[in-house]
């Protein structure tokens, strides 16, 4: 008789077989999964990372062409062959020494090129100095006569206040009815005496001389004063430096007729009332 125990058993026993078959066919299906996966892997060796390699070997022979000269030989070293300082080239020991002497004669003809050139910008450099320096001197000596020409002309007659005053009042005693230039003009025939050497070389003496000034003889000129326009009449000289008067040395009132004047002097102008002479042939 089966007891209990037995009977569960053998019930149990298909269930193991049936997982133990299930195993198996969960265990070739890896194993098929795998295979596969080899299969794909080797395939894209093949199409992928074989041309891939062989792309890259390709280009480091081209690289190594363009580096490497084909052509070109080392030859092998021994004791006899020397090899150029900063190069690739051996030579025999009687070549290097020709090697070494016309490397030097380059690298001399170079530095003297070289120097030629910096020799001619240093000269170039000099010249426009030179001729900036020159054009300097030119302008500053130029400028320095203007200024001087100028200081002299502004300056004008070289005048005491006691002069300034002689000349404005033998021009209020000749020409107190003549307008400002006519005024002037009698002052500045008292300074053409004084420049020529045939009158005396001060204003002073030259209103004094006997019978130069007829005003000085009969004693309009001590009782003369200038008026505003006598002043007006000096500061044309003396500020402006106007000068018309042509060198004149001598004036008269202008007369109708002949006078000794007219007959033995030079005549130059006539202006207000007053003709201006200087000698004939000055």
């Amino acid at each position: 008789m089966m007891n209990q125990r037995d009977r569960g058993t053998r019930q149990q026993a298909p269930d193991r077989l049936a997982q133990r078959r299930e195993y198996i066919r969960k265990k070739r299906r890896r194993e098929r999964r795998r295979e596969q996966i080899r299969k794909a892997a080797k395939k894209a060796m093949t199409e992928v990372l074989l041309p891939a390699g062989l792309g890259i070997a390709s280009g480091l022979a081209l690289i190594c062409a363009f580096i490497y000269d084909p052509g070109y030989q080392e030859p092998e070293y021994h004791p006899q062959m020397i090899k150029a300082q900063g190069g690739e080239y051996w030579y025999p020991a009687d070549q290097y020494e020709g090697y070494l002497q016309e490397k030097a004669a380059h690298d001399a003809a170079k530095r003297e090129e070289e120097e030629a050139l910096l020799q001619a910008i240093r000269e170039a450099q000099q010249e426009q100095q030179d001729k900036q320096q020159r054009e300097w001197l030119q302008y500053a000596t130029q400028n320095e006569a203007a200024e001087v020409k100028t200081m002299t002309v502004s300056a004008g007659p070289d005048m005491s206040d006691d002069e300034q005053l002689m000349i404005a009042k033998m021009a209020m005693a000749e020409a107190e009815g003549e307008d400002t230039e006519g005024k002037t003009l009698v002052m500045l025939v008292i300074l053409n005496r004084v420049k020529n050497e045939n009158f005396p070389d001060t204003i002073e003496d030259v209103i004094a001389q006997p019978d130069a000034f007829t005003s000085y003889t009969n004693g309009r000129y001590a009782e003369a004063e200038p008026d505003d326009d006598c002043w007006a009449a000096m500061d044309l000289i003396t500020t402006d430096q106007w000068d018309e008067s042509q060198g004149a040395l001598y004036f008269e009132r202008t007369a109708d007729g002949p006078t000794w004047h007219s007959e033995h002097l030079q005549r130059l102008f006539e202006h207000g009332n007053h003709t201006f002479y200087k000698e004939v042939g000055a």
